[in-house]
């Protein structure tokens, strides 16, 4: 089986004096799905935050496909890694195929627009 292997070992993050989560470990394996649950605030979203490069972890490692995440060229981590989040800062007029086809774009050329094989 294809697929990427996702380690999250021993992370804790901060912002500020403030831990948003501490010493979390878990391993997804290519075609697993793994749930994360908890009250809110419990850093759910913190820890996906760390996966996808939005916060450094203070410790500890994100991992993917054994490789450090934070190690690879961002394009490179955004052809294996990516995250539709419920909240934006921005306030963009988009319909849910155009946010999900932005997912394509590390996979384009600078300058390619939308095929059938890279759908609008």
């Amino acid at each position: 089986m294809t697929g990427t292997e996702l380690v999250i070992d021993t992370v804790t993050l901060t912002a500020g004096a403030h831990r948003l989560v501490e010493d979390v470990s878990l391993t997804a394996r290519p075609g697993e799905v793994i749930g994360l649950v908890g009250p809110n605030g419990s850093g759910k979203s913190s820890l996906l935050r760390a996966v996808y490069r939005v916060l450094r972890p203070a410790t500890g490692r994100v991992g993917v496909d054994g490789h450090d995440a934070w190690s690879l060229p961002v394009r490179q981590l955004a052809r294996t890694v990516a995250a539709v989040v419920q909240e934006s800062a921005a306030d963009f007029d988009l319909t849910v195929r155009e946010v999900v086809a932005m997912g394509r774009t590390p996979h384009k050329r600078l300058l390619d627009g939308d095929t059938p094989r890279t759908p609008a």
